[in-house]
């Protein structure tokens, strides 16, 4: 079911709303012209403008009276089964990459999603195997966070 965008836009003013007020009882920081709710306001600001122009949006085009309407992804089976592949696979990743490692459980993850969403192999299993190379040494290396290294324990890199 996707949401109008009406429906989206009040929710994200509400959102806003409440945020603007909860970040006004926030205590002022000693010695400082602003207080530790500057930035949430900013925020809660930038909620309402954006939540009143797409429900703005929604009031001014052709169609203002659908709240709910079904996205083509989830008129078929096949497209439901796809959607669902996203929460098993990050349920997957927690369960399996403290054992096996964060580079060949994400090889093995982005190899299955590749394999059902129809992608050619000749550009999907480059990708499945470079992407979690790649990752792990950006985050291992450069942002130094510890990713688990499972079977790859005695590795070099």
């Amino acid at each position: 079911m996707k949401l109008s965008d009406m429906l989206l836009g009040l929710i994200f003013a509400a959102f806003g709303l409440w945020m603007f007020i909860a970040s006004a009882g926030f205590p002022a920081a000693p010695g400082m012209a602003f207080g530790s709710g500057l930035f949430p306001r900013i925020l809660a600001v930038g909620f309402m403008v954006c939540g009143a122009f797409l429900a703005g949006q929604q009031m001014l085009s052709s169609d203002p009276d659908h709240w709910f309407t079904r996205p083509i992804w989830a008129q078929s089976l096949t497209g439901c089964l796809r959607f669902g592949l996203v929460p098993l696979g990050i349920l997957f990743y927690i369960l399996v990459a403290p054992h096996m490692g964060m580079i060949p459980t994400s090889v093995l993850i982005l190899a299955v999603f590749f394999a059902l969403l129809n992608v050619r192999m000749r550009v999907g299993l480059p990708v499945a195997l470079l992407a979690p190379i790649g990752v792990y040494l950006l985050f291992s290396k450069f942002l130094l966070v510890p990713l688990p290294r499972g079977l790859l324990e005695g590795m070099p890199f």
